[in-house]
């Protein structure tokens, strides 16, 4: 009997619960700024980037919806942290970038998040961590993937009937 499906559900319900107390610590952290874990997370995705992006850029790099990403870029516009501009590419998808003010706010945040990540890395090293890395991107791969492969043995109704 292979261990690794059993292992691996071990590690799926220990990365949920360490994503809620993630979200639920970032939010404590980044509340004095007036953000929340969303808003912070697009911002500061936004400020690493070397150059605007799209809303459905944006949801891919983060791996959530459209919508959801969409919601959160039209709070953060209206609060004037975010501009959207025109996008030589594509009329109908603007390009999101912080503003001055959004990068400051990002800043400020990843400010605190720094003495927060040194003392959760306190107990951990390099190798640790890079293969804790290696492990999840590798798992979100897969996942990616099987989200535009169809499952294994689905035909198209039509290719049921002999239409190709």
């Amino acid at each position: 009997m292979n261990p690794a499906p059993d292992a691996l559900g071990r590690l799926i319900f220990e990365v949920l619960r360490t994503a809620a107390a993630l979200d639920e610590r970032g939010a404590e952290l980044v509340a004095p700024l007036g953000l929340t874990p969303a808003r912070w997370q697009v911002l500061s995705t936004l400020e690493f980037l070397e150059s605007p992006e799209t809303v459905s850029g944006l949801a891919r790099r983060l791996s959530l919806t459209r919508q959801s990403v969409q919601r959160v870029v039209n709070d953060l516009e209206a609060a004037g942290l975010v501009e959207m501009r025109d996008n030589p590419s594509d009329r109908r998808a603007r390009l999101a970038t912080p503003t001055t003010s959004g990068r400051k706010l990002a800043q400020d945040a990843d400010a605190l998040r720094r003495p927060w990540t040194v003392e959760l890395a306190q107990g951990l090293n390099d190798e640790q961590l890079r293969i804790a890395v290696e492990c999840l991107a590798k798992l979100r791969n897969r996942l990616d993937g099987a989200r535009q492969m169809p499952p294994e043995g689905f035909q198209p109704f039509r290719d049921k009937l002999g239409e190709t």
